[in-house]
């Protein structure tokens, strides 16, 4: 991956980078019948049971409130149940960002802009410190998955097809909101103090040809290691 590009990922906001995409996105009034959902949003929890490998790819809109930006990212999942996850992170016209893997209830995650490598050891931690956004890595499976949150200082509701549509976390300020396409696409806009993202996620396919190496990041020869 190249590493001259202006930002990184959240930043992931202040890892100097943050980027996101203004998504303009069509309700149907609030009296019409809401539309039914898709196959792929109703199966998209079932690929956390197990190992099964999936694949997503997905649009990031990340508003840096503090610094008043606004920047676009390209993310592609790749998960192995609740398990194994590895983003790649890219600018919209493919200038690679950063790579962010978890795996074995550690972080690891290289900033091609600041040529940064981190190493995160608690898995429970929040990555705030790195990514200027209060989440835990447990919470990008949530996500993915469009799973609710196993966690007593989370609340979450689900619409009628029983799909997570809301949760809050009162703690850290944060709130999420799911919204379901027909095609089988998802919105999901995660609002905190500092920040607003509007991730549009496409839906979750089976990977039958894994990179062997897929989930392993090692340092790139020349960055700097920080371990927290």
């Amino acid at each position: 991956m190249t590493s001259n590009s202006k930002f990184i990922f959240f930043n992931l906001i202040k890892i100097r980078p943050f980027i996101s995409i203004t998504i303009t996105y069509v309700l149907t009034s609030c009296s019409s019948a809401p539309p039914k959902m898709s196959s792929s949003n109703l199966e998209d929890s079932s690929f956390a049971m197990g190992n099964r490998l999936v694949r997503c790819e997905s649009k990031a809109l990340v508003k840096d409130l503090e610094h008043n930006k606004t920047h676009k990212l390209s993310i592609d999942f790749l998960a192995a149940g609740n398990t194994q996850m590895r983003l790649e992170v890219s600018a919209i016209l493919g200038v690679g960002l950063a790579s962010i893997l978890f795996k074995d209830n550690q972080t690891k995650y290289a900033s091609y802009q600041e040529k940064k490598f981190y190493q995160i050891q608690d898995f429970n931690r929040s990555l705030e410190d790195v990514f200027k956004i209060p989440l835990r890595p447990t919470y990008f499976f949530n996500i993915l998955y469009g799973q609710d949150f196993n966690d007593t200082s989370w609340i979450c509701t689900k619409n009628t097809q029983n799909l997570v549509q809301h949760c809050t976390q009162e703690k850290e300020s944060i709130v999420l909101d799911w919204t379901y396409e027909v095609n089988g696409k998802r919105q999901v806009t995660i609002k905190t103090p500092r920040s607003e993202v509007t991730w549009v996620f496409n839906p979750l396919q089976t990977e039958n040809n894994p990179n062997p190496q897929a989930f392993v990041l090692d340092p790139p020869r020349g960055f700097r290691i920080i371990k927290m």
